[in-house]
Protein backbone atom coordinates (compact mmCIF):
# COMPACT_ATOMS: atom_id res chain seq x y z
CA UNK A 1 0.00 0.00 0.00
CA UNK A 2 1.40 3.30 -0.86
CA UNK A 3 1.75 6.37 1.47
CA UNK A 4 0.21 9.40 0.74
CA UNK A 5 1.27 13.15 1.74
CA UNK A 6 0.44 16.55 1.04
CA UNK A 7 2.69 19.41 -0.07
CA UNK A 8 1.36 23.18 -0.53
CA UNK A 9 3.13 25.21 -2.58
CA UNK A 10 2.72 28.09 -5.22
CA UNK A 11 1.45 26.25 -7.99
CA UNK A 12 -0.54 22.59 -7.84
CA UNK A 13 -1.05 21.22 -4.37
CA UNK A 14 1.07 18.27 -4.44
CA UNK A 15 -0.48 14.86 -3.30
CA UNK A 16 2.15 12.26 -2.87
CA UNK A 17 2.20 8.38 -3.00
CA UNK A 18 4.97 6.47 -2.63
CA UNK A 19 5.99 3.17 -3.18
CA UNK A 20 9.29 0.81 -1.97
CA UNK A 21 8.44 -0.96 -6.14
CA UNK A 22 6.15 -0.52 -9.32
CA UNK A 23 7.10 -2.06 -12.48
CA UNK A 24 6.66 2.07 -13.52
CA UNK A 25 5.75 5.42 -11.91
CA UNK A 26 4.46 6.17 -15.77
CA UNK A 27 2.79 3.61 -16.43
CA UNK A 28 0.62 4.05 -12.54
CA UNK A 29 -0.21 7.78 -13.31
CA UNK A 30 -1.38 6.97 -16.87
CA UNK A 31 -4.31 5.06 -14.72
CA UNK A 32 -4.82 7.13 -12.53
CA UNK A 33 -5.46 9.91 -14.95
CA UNK A 34 -7.49 7.76 -17.40
CA UNK A 35 -9.55 7.40 -14.53
CA UNK A 36 -9.72 11.15 -13.66
CA UNK A 37 -7.33 11.78 -11.00
CA UNK A 38 -6.87 15.63 -10.61
CA UNK A 39 -3.66 17.53 -11.13
CA UNK A 40 -0.73 17.12 -8.73
CA UNK A 41 -0.90 13.62 -7.60
CA UNK A 42 2.75 12.34 -7.67
CA UNK A 43 4.21 8.82 -7.98
CA UNK A 44 7.32 8.29 -6.26
CA UNK A 45 9.50 4.86 -6.39
CA UNK A 46 11.94 3.62 -4.52
CA UNK A 47 12.83 1.14 -7.67
CA UNK A 48 11.41 0.56 -10.77
CA UNK A 49 11.44 -2.97 -12.40
CA UNK A 50 9.67 -1.57 -15.99
CA UNK A 51 10.96 1.83 -16.23
CA UNK A 52 11.79 3.24 -19.62
CA UNK A 53 12.63 6.60 -21.50
CA UNK A 54 12.44 8.13 -24.79
CA UNK A 55 12.27 6.36 -28.13
CA UNK A 56 11.45 2.84 -25.94
CA UNK A 57 14.31 2.96 -24.36
CA UNK A 58 14.69 0.99 -20.53
CA UNK A 59 15.57 2.84 -17.76
CA UNK A 60 17.29 0.66 -15.38
CA UNK A 61 16.02 1.88 -11.18
CA UNK A 62 18.61 0.82 -8.81
CA UNK A 63 17.59 1.90 -5.42
CA UNK A 64 18.59 5.00 -4.33
CA UNK A 65 18.07 7.25 -6.95
CA UNK A 66 15.00 9.40 -7.88
CA UNK A 67 11.95 7.68 -9.39
CA UNK A 68 8.96 10.00 -9.91
CA UNK A 69 5.84 10.83 -12.14
CA UNK A 70 3.68 13.86 -11.44
CA UNK A 71 0.59 14.52 -13.64
CA UNK A 72 -0.91 17.71 -14.82
CA UNK A 73 -4.20 19.13 -16.23
CA UNK A 74 -3.14 22.21 -17.96
CA UNK A 75 -5.83 22.60 -20.09
CA UNK A 76 -3.60 23.74 -22.95
CA UNK A 77 -3.14 22.53 -26.73
CA UNK A 78 -0.21 19.68 -27.55
CA UNK A 79 1.72 22.31 -29.39
CA UNK A 80 2.14 24.34 -26.00
CA UNK A 81 2.40 21.70 -23.95
CA UNK A 82 5.65 20.74 -25.60
CA UNK A 83 7.05 23.53 -23.07
CA UNK A 84 6.55 21.62 -19.88
CA UNK A 85 9.37 19.48 -20.82
CA UNK A 86 11.91 22.72 -20.90
CA UNK A 87 9.77 23.63 -17.37
CA UNK A 88 10.80 20.26 -15.50
CA UNK A 89 14.24 20.17 -16.50
CA UNK A 90 14.75 24.02 -15.37
CA UNK A 91 12.96 22.48 -12.08
CA UNK A 92 15.58 20.07 -11.54
CA UNK A 93 18.84 21.90 -12.64
CA UNK A 94 17.60 24.31 -10.18
CA UNK A 95 16.80 21.95 -7.55
CA UNK A 96 20.41 20.72 -7.92
CA UNK A 97 22.09 23.50 -7.46
CA UNK A 98 19.97 24.60 -4.33
CA UNK A 99 21.40 21.07 -3.05
CA UNK A 100 24.73 23.05 -3.26
CA UNK A 101 25.98 22.03 -7.33
CA UNK A 102 28.48 24.54 -8.29
CA UNK A 103 27.90 26.55 -11.81
CA UNK A 104 28.86 25.27 -14.68
CA UNK A 105 29.16 21.84 -13.95
CA UNK A 106 25.37 20.90 -15.05
CA UNK A 107 23.64 21.41 -18.25
CA UNK A 108 20.35 20.85 -20.03
CA UNK A 109 20.93 19.20 -23.05
CA UNK A 110 17.23 20.13 -25.43
CA UNK A 111 14.75 18.91 -24.77
CA UNK A 112 14.86 16.95 -21.67
CA UNK A 113 17.89 15.57 -20.05
CA UNK A 114 20.04 16.67 -17.49
CA UNK A 115 24.00 16.66 -17.68
CA UNK A 116 26.78 16.37 -15.57
CA UNK A 117 30.29 17.24 -17.40
CA UNK A 118 28.86 15.68 -20.65
CA UNK A 119 27.72 12.84 -18.83
CA UNK A 120 23.60 11.78 -18.53
CA UNK A 121 22.34 12.80 -14.92
CA UNK A 122 18.25 12.45 -15.65
CA UNK A 123 16.29 11.96 -17.86
CA UNK A 124 12.77 13.68 -18.61
CA UNK A 125 9.66 12.00 -20.48
CA UNK A 126 6.90 13.21 -20.79
CA UNK A 127 3.22 11.84 -22.07
CA UNK A 128 -0.10 13.02 -22.56
CA UNK A 129 -3.69 12.73 -24.40
CA UNK A 130 -6.10 14.23 -25.84
CA UNK A 131 -9.61 15.55 -24.62
CA UNK A 132 -12.37 16.65 -26.90
CA UNK A 133 -11.22 19.68 -29.74
CA UNK A 134 -8.02 20.38 -29.87
CA UNK A 135 -6.67 20.39 -25.41
CA UNK A 136 -5.22 18.01 -23.57
CA UNK A 137 -6.46 15.69 -21.02
CA UNK A 138 -3.65 15.34 -19.12
CA UNK A 139 -0.25 15.41 -19.30
CA UNK A 140 2.55 13.19 -17.37
CA UNK A 141 5.88 14.31 -16.50
CA UNK A 142 8.41 11.44 -15.84
CA UNK A 143 11.63 12.31 -13.98
CA UNK A 144 14.63 9.33 -13.25
CA UNK A 145 17.40 11.14 -12.02
CA UNK A 146 20.75 9.11 -11.04
CA UNK A 147 21.45 9.96 -7.41
CA UNK A 148 23.32 7.61 -5.26
CA UNK A 149 24.45 5.56 -8.46
CA UNK A 150 24.70 6.28 -12.14
CA UNK A 151 24.08 2.54 -14.15
CA UNK A 152 25.87 1.83 -17.10
CA UNK A 153 24.18 2.71 -20.84
CA UNK A 154 25.27 1.21 -24.04
CA UNK A 155 25.20 4.56 -26.17
CA UNK A 156 26.16 7.16 -23.94
CA UNK A 157 28.51 8.32 -20.52
CA UNK A 158 26.43 8.63 -17.46
CA UNK A 159 27.03 10.06 -14.12
CA UNK A 160 25.57 10.40 -10.05
CA UNK A 161 24.69 13.60 -8.74
CA UNK A 162 27.19 11.74 -5.73
CA UNK A 163 29.82 12.29 -7.73
CA UNK A 164 29.16 16.04 -7.66
CA UNK A 165 27.99 16.00 -4.19
CA UNK A 166 28.73 13.10 -2.15
CA UNK A 167 25.98 14.18 0.86
CA UNK A 168 23.28 14.44 -2.04
CA UNK A 169 20.33 12.29 -1.08
CA UNK A 170 17.02 11.32 -3.43
CA UNK A 171 14.41 12.51 -0.46
CA UNK A 172 16.26 16.04 -0.54
CA UNK A 173 16.19 16.51 -3.98
CA UNK A 174 12.53 15.73 -4.18
CA UNK A 175 11.14 17.99 -2.07
CA UNK A 176 13.28 21.04 -3.93
CA UNK A 177 12.70 19.96 -6.85
CA UNK A 178 8.75 19.40 -6.55
CA UNK A 179 8.94 23.32 -5.16
CA UNK A 180 10.92 24.59 -7.36
CA UNK A 181 8.25 22.83 -10.50
CA UNK A 182 4.98 24.35 -8.60
CA UNK A 183 6.54 27.67 -8.56
CA UNK A 184 7.85 27.87 -12.40
CA UNK A 185 4.29 25.53 -13.32
CA UNK A 186 2.40 28.06 -11.89
CA UNK A 187 4.78 30.83 -13.92
CA UNK A 188 4.75 29.24 -17.14
CA UNK A 189 0.52 29.03 -17.09
CA UNK A 190 0.56 32.69 -16.41
CA UNK A 191 2.87 34.40 -18.63
CA UNK A 192 4.09 31.25 -21.29
CA UNK A 193 7.05 30.24 -22.42
CA UNK A 194 8.71 33.88 -21.63
CA UNK A 195 8.56 32.60 -18.30
CA UNK A 196 11.03 30.06 -18.87
CA UNK A 197 13.30 30.23 -21.62
CA UNK A 198 15.96 33.18 -20.53
CA UNK A 199 16.56 31.04 -17.07
CA UNK A 200 16.65 27.83 -18.98
CA UNK A 201 19.43 29.06 -21.18
CA UNK A 202 21.26 29.85 -18.18
CA UNK A 203 21.75 26.09 -17.67
CA UNK A 204 21.74 25.34 -21.51
CA UNK A 205 25.05 23.85 -22.79
CA UNK A 206 27.72 26.66 -23.90
CA UNK A 207 27.17 28.24 -27.34
CA UNK A 208 29.27 26.82 -29.95
CA UNK A 209 29.41 23.54 -28.35
CA UNK A 210 29.29 20.76 -31.47
CA UNK A 211 26.03 18.49 -30.94
CA UNK A 212 23.64 15.85 -33.47
CA UNK A 213 20.39 16.52 -33.88
CA UNK A 214 18.49 13.91 -34.75
CA UNK A 215 14.89 15.06 -35.86
CA UNK A 216 13.43 11.78 -37.85
CA UNK A 217 15.92 9.04 -39.01
CA UNK A 218 18.93 11.24 -40.32
CA UNK A 219 20.96 12.97 -37.74
CA UNK A 220 22.05 16.52 -38.31
CA UNK A 221 25.66 18.12 -37.61
CA UNK A 222 25.92 21.51 -35.87
CA UNK A 223 27.09 23.58 -33.04
CA UNK A 224 24.43 24.38 -30.68
CA UNK A 225 23.27 28.35 -30.63
CA UNK A 226 20.71 28.57 -27.53
CA UNK A 227 16.90 28.41 -27.63
CA UNK A 228 14.42 30.68 -28.60
CA UNK A 229 11.47 32.43 -27.17
CA UNK A 230 9.06 29.16 -27.64
CA UNK A 231 11.79 26.88 -26.26
CA UNK A 232 13.12 25.62 -30.02
CA UNK A 233 16.40 24.57 -30.65
CA UNK A 234 18.70 26.81 -32.36
CA UNK A 235 21.56 24.97 -34.42
CA UNK A 236 24.08 26.04 -36.25
CA UNK A 237 24.47 24.05 -39.49
CA UNK A 238 26.28 26.23 -42.17
CA UNK A 239 23.08 28.39 -41.37
CA UNK A 240 21.29 28.85 -38.72
CA UNK A 241 18.25 26.25 -38.22
CA UNK A 242 15.50 26.09 -36.01
CA UNK A 243 14.28 22.36 -34.23
CA UNK A 244 11.31 21.76 -32.83
CA UNK A 245 11.73 17.93 -32.00
CA UNK A 246 13.60 15.59 -31.77
CA UNK A 247 16.77 14.41 -29.87
CA UNK A 248 20.02 16.51 -29.26
CA UNK A 249 23.28 14.45 -29.43
CA UNK A 250 26.98 14.29 -28.40
CA UNK A 251 29.18 13.45 -31.14
CA UNK A 252 30.15 9.98 -29.61
CA UNK A 253 26.47 9.08 -29.07
CA UNK A 254 25.25 8.90 -32.59
CA UNK A 255 24.04 5.14 -33.37
CA UNK A 256 25.36 3.21 -35.70
CA UNK A 257 23.75 3.46 -39.29
CA UNK A 258 22.22 6.82 -38.65
CA UNK A 259 23.39 8.93 -42.04
CA UNK A 260 24.38 12.15 -40.63
CA UNK A 261 23.84 15.73 -43.16
CA UNK A 262 24.48 19.54 -43.26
Amino acid sequence: MPSSTDRAGAGPIWRIERYGELPSTMDLVRERARAGAGEGLVVVAGRQTAGRGRHGRGWTSPAGNLYLTLLLRPGRPAIAVAGLALVAGLSLAEACAALGAPPGRLHLKWPNDLVLDGAKLAGILLESESGSGQQLDWVSIGMGVNVASAPALPDRPSAALTDLLPNAESGALEALLLEHLARNYLAWRQDGMAAITGRWSAYGLPPGTPILIRPGRDVLSGTYVGIDGEGALLVDTGRLQRVTAGEVLFAGEALAGSATTA
